[in-house]
């Protein structure tokens, strides 16, 4: 049976609630390779942990599971890796989500 390609996508809201059960659903996906993380303007120039460290060095992370490894240290997508489909939008910040990535 020939391997069916992983689609690339992106989780947009990556540090809330909905998009870290996102990444704990996609870390071992199939079908899907997460190729880009955004998240509010809060995040930005940072990468996912420190996105998601509060200033007491306390990890929000909102999952049973533990932060997926492959996430922790990742921003900004990489060059030649855009995803084609965004498959989280959460949170409260409107639009300007989409356009904020983190530092990789």
């Amino acid at each position: 049976m020939p391997e069916i390609p992983r689609r690339r996508v992106a989780v947009v809201g990556a540090t809330g609630v909905a998009g870290q059960q996102f990444l704990v659903a996609l870390a071992s996906h199939p079908w899907f390779e997460v190729t880009a993380l955004a998240a509010s303007p809060l995040s930005a120039g940072k990468t996912y942990r420190e996105a998601i460290t509060e200033a007491s060095g306390q990890l929000r992370w909102s999952c049973e599971e533990s932060l997926p490894e492959q996430f922790a240290d990742r921003g900004r997508e990489r060059r030649g890796a855009r995803a084609r489909r965004a498959l989280c939008v959460a949170g409260s910040g409107g639009v300007d989500l989409v356009r904020v990535p983190l530092r990789g």
